[in-house]
């Protein structure tokens, strides 16, 4: 997973939205180690509404220079596939789970270059 992120980060600006307060981002080990590949972290504290609402995506798409419609939003739960609809962005579900509404679904971290050039 690690290569997978660092070589998108050469190609792509890559941000975390959570809904996590701030001190708990990083709290896992393979995350921290890839801090430096995120230019943008948005979470629990940066915004009113919290995802499903659009709000959060569409913050981390302005703090990035981008439009929403130019962002690809991952996630693996009903609620991802929701926000990241709502901000009009393309949506990528990783998971086992096929849930509807996504552009794309892959259950492989290592597929997800692929997926993404795919969109």
């Amino acid at each position: 997973a690690e290569e997978v992120v660092k070589g998108l980060s050469k190609n792509y600006a890559l941000a975390i939205v959570t809904n996590r307060i701030r001190n708990s981002v990083y709290e896992a080990p393979a995350l921290e180690k890839l801090k430096e590949c995120f230019r943008v972290v948005v979470t629990y504290e940066d915004t009113v509404n919290h995802k499903p609402d659009p709000e959060p995506l569409l913050l981390a798409a302005k703090r990035l220079g981008i439009r929403s419609e130019e962002a690809i939003y991952i996630g693996d739960v009903d609620n991802d596939v929701k926000a990241g609809k709502a901000a009009g962005m393309k949506v990528i579900v990783y998971s086992q789970d096929k849930i509807p509404g996504a552009d794309a679904y892959t259950s492989s971290f290592r597929e997800l270059p692929q997926v993404i050039a795919s969109l």
